[in-house]
């Protein structure tokens, strides 16, 4: 039986007119796994300008030092963090809050990212608001198109 989130929910609150006229949306994608990376890479492209930009990392304490980076210059944070736990045990949620916690920023939605129920469990554990199951890449764009 599967769990994870059908609609991974985000939060709901609208940009101002202001921000909405500058500022794309961002996606960070937190994953080791090169080949489903370059899955939806692919994806993405055929899908054209979808008005989100989605950035990847391939380990968590780089996205952790360029999240810190943005914060310290005030600079658009992500919208939303797909991050696969099992990428490096060690980077969990709680690092990225504190990071939010000292530059006194909103944290962004962290979205548990996996292919299996247990390790987005634990991640939801530990603060992701919701779980996108790491399969089809093409559900992956859908959900960023949604962000």
């Amino acid at each position: 039986m599967e769990r994870f989130d059908e609609n991974p929910k985000i939060a709901e609150e609208l940009p101002s007119e202001k921000e909405t006229e500058h500022a794309r949306k961002s996606v960070w994608i937190v994953d080791d796994n090169q080949e489903f990376i370059d899955a939806l890479q692919r994806w993405l492209s055929m899908e054209g300008d979808i008005g989100t930009d989605a950035k990847h990392f391939q380990e968590g304490e780089q996205a952790i030092s360029e999240f810190g980076q943005i914060a310290e210059q005030k600079g658009q944070m992500p919208n939303v963090i797909l991050m696969d736990y099992r990428l490096d045990e060690k980077v969990k949620d709680p690092k990225f809050r504190t990071v939010a916690e000292k530059y006194g920023i909103q944290l962004p939605d962290i979205v548990a990212f996996s292919t299996e129920q247990s390790y987005a469990d634990e991640l939801l554990k530990v603060g992701a608001r919701s779980s996108l199951k790491k399969s089809d890449p093409r559900k992956v764009v859908e959900f960023i198109k949604s962000v």
